[in-house]
């Protein structure tokens, strides 16, 4: 408990101190390094109470106008970037799959304006079919991933994923792994839920590993201020399962996935041997467009307006629906490069001296690596930082306080009205 106490406290001060500002205006970072390009779809047919990502009830009316939105966006920045390259899409939700010709359209329309090497999407089991997956393969999706979240329907009731059930889910895994139809197929299981037992979490991870899923990702509950959960736990009708509960599931699902000869690829997500990982903004570099959508770029993090009204009136005025944003200083901006490479499982040291141009051990945060390695987290071995088996365990709490503490309060932020950033000031 001590281990873990300092642990929180640590991250806790190192997230609370970034300030986050409303009205910001990022730059554009013109030089010839590479980034990733995430799109946000924010609709749901049913949006789910527990969910900390930005959603809307879907609107068939509505998506065509938030697609050519998409669009001028893209357009936008494409004419500012300069040599910058964009080496790969992912395409989040919400529910991308929702609409299945509006998503190839996007998927076209940034092919034909960069080179892009890679193209992930999430689906949810309700709306796959053959033709779908057809449709995806055909306009060069290689990997994807897929919300399950549990094989007990009285589990995805209680949550209140009502979208699927478990046999609509195994029918559609049965589908791709036996299609081909992808490189990388993914999916998500969720832990630590109010109506959970150790027992349950075993038969969904039997039930996974049995059906040959290339890559299991398994998720916490992580109440964001702005999600219905967050609310219940607040008023006292919902209870979360407490910390103890939280780490025996970790330690369940961990040893279970790794006595089946699956690796963690982060400390949520196992894959097996040949397979390469499928991960959204798990990069060091990406721009975020669309509703809700985040970038991390240059040693700045921005987001967009969070309301899709508000994204599509800044771009039918020609204008970027930023909000808010930080640019982040020299010693935050090394951590949270820590941070997110300890998520992945680790770093090099070579890796961090080619970003920040200084030896990690005569940085600023080498005293929050010393004492990551005290208290053995992570051990340092020819060169290379990585998560130690026991370690995995805390960097899972530093990833849950680092969503709930820090990406919360940029998500609030983008519930404000659209700062209209024009273009050009992008280039100040």
């Amino acid at each position: 408990m001590i281990k873990e106490k300092i642990i929180e406290e640590k991250t806790r001060k190192m997230l609370d101190q970034i300030e986050i500002r409303s009205g910001f205006i990022p730059h554009i970072y013109k030089g010839e390094g590479e980034v990733g390009l995430y799109i946000h779809i924010p609709f749901c047919k049913i949006p789910c109470p527990y969910c900390g990502f930005i959603r809307f009830k879907y609107n068939a009316q509505k998506i065509e106008g938030y697609v050519e939105s998409l669009k001028r966006e893209i357009k936008l920045y494409k004419d500012l970037l300069g040599s910058l390259k964009i080496n790969s899409l992912y395409i989040g939700g919400g529910t991308p799959t929702i609409n299945p010709n509006a998503l190839c359209s996007i998927i076209e329309y940034v092919k034909g304006n960069f080179d892009i090497k890679e193209i992930g999407v999430e689906a949810n089991p309700d709306d796959v079919t053959p033709k779908v997956l057809e449709m995806l393969s055909s306009v060069g999706v290689r990997k994807i991933s897929m919300g399950v979240e549990s094989f007990n329907d009285s589990i995805l009731r209680a949550i209140g994923r009502r979208s699927h059930t478990s046999e609509t889910a195994i029918n559609v895994i049965k589908l791709i792994v036996d299609g081909g139809y992808f490189d990388t197929f993914s999916i998500d299981l969720m832990f630590s839920l109010p109506s959970q037992r150790v027992e349950d979490l075993i038969s969904d991870l039997e039930c996974a590993t049995s059906l040959g899923i290339p890559q299991i990702a398994t998720y916490p509950v992580v109440p964001f201020s702005f999600n219905q959960w967050y609310k219940d736990v607040k008023r006292g009708v919902l209870k979360l399962p407490d910390k103890k509960t939280d780490r025996r599931m970790y330690d369940v699902l961990t040893k279970f996935l790794l006595d089946r000869g699956y690796k963690p690829c982060s400390v949520w997500s196992f894959i097996k041997e040949g397979y390469t990982p499928y991960g959204s903004v798990e990069r060091d570099e990406y721009l975020g467009f669309g509703a809700g959508a985040i970038s991390k770029v240059d040693g700045q993090m921005y987001g967009n307006t969070n309301w899709v009204d508000e994204y599509i009136k800044a771009l039918s005025n020609e204008h970027l629906p930023i909000v808010c944003g930080t640019d982040f200083s020299a010693e935050e901006r090394m951590a949270e490069f820590v941070m997110m490479s300890l998520y992945s499982m680790g770093f090099k040291q070579n890796e961090f001296k080619n970003i920040f141009g200084c030896d990690v051990n005569n940085s600023q945060i080498k005293g929050l690596l010393h004492a990551f390695r005290f208290l053995g987290i992570i051990n340092l071995n020819n060169g290379e930082f990585k998560v130690t088996k026991k370690g995995m365990y805390y960097v899972h709490l530093m990833t849950k306080i680092f969503l709930g503490r820090f990406i919360d309060r940029i998500c609030n932020k983008c519930f404000s009205p659209t700062f209209n950033v024009k273009p050009l000031d992008l280039l100040r």
